[in-house]
């Protein structure tokens, strides 16, 4: 029988090692809630009700600390970039701007798309074709990530990153403006 390990320890782990995952990109999202929904059970406050004081506290510390970790492995760019911090010791930080000339200009003529949208003839239904067009575009830099993060090529994926978080904030803004839209009609 195997000792427990102490609520400490598990603390000091990173987020894929706190799931006891393969810290790559791919993830099975099953295996996630499965783990993530075990340590909830360990970290329960019902089972630390007659426990110290310290390990009380530990064990909220646990709960939250697995709610974080299940939040960022759980979305595509946030698993992406916290795989960027692991690897690199900094993330691919929000905000960071890409200065390659033909991405910036695709960036300026996507917004500008955007804008001309309610103007348009028919703004929800060109509000739909963009919102799927964003959708290819993420998912293409997210398969591109995925590749470029295991052959090891993190300074690819740090500007794929880059590029995604500005398809991520896009497709807000598309979700924001297709809303207004509706509640127009």
């Amino acid at each position: 029988m195997t000792e427990p390990v102490p609520l400490l320890a598990i603390l000091e782990r990173n987020y894929f090692q706190l799931f006891e995952l393969p810290e790559q990109f791919p993830l099975d999202q099953s295996v996630l809630n499965d783990k993530y929904l075990h340590l909830q059970k360990v970290a329960h406050p019902d089972r630390y009700a007659t426990a110290l004081a310290r390990e009380r506290v530990m064990a909220g510390q646990l709960a939250a600390y697995a709610n974080e970790a299940y939040h960022v492995l759980k979305g595509d760019l946030s698993r992406a970039q916290y795989l960027l911090q692991l690897t690199e010791g900094a993330s691919a930080q929000q905000g960071t701007s890409v200065t390659e000339p033909a991405i910036l200009m695709e960036q300026m003529e996507l917004r500008e798309q955007l804008e001309g949208i309610s103007q348009s003839q028919n703004p929800l239904l060109a509000i739909d074709q963009f919102a799927n067009d964003i959708t290819v575009k993420t998912q293409k830099l997210k398969q591109e990530f995925g590749e470029s993060f295991s052959r090891k090529a993190f300074e690819h994926a740090k500007r794929i990153v880059n590029q995604w978080q500005f398809f991520d904030r896009l497709k807000q803004e598309v979700d924001d403006l297709a809303a207004e839209l509706e509640e127009g009609n």
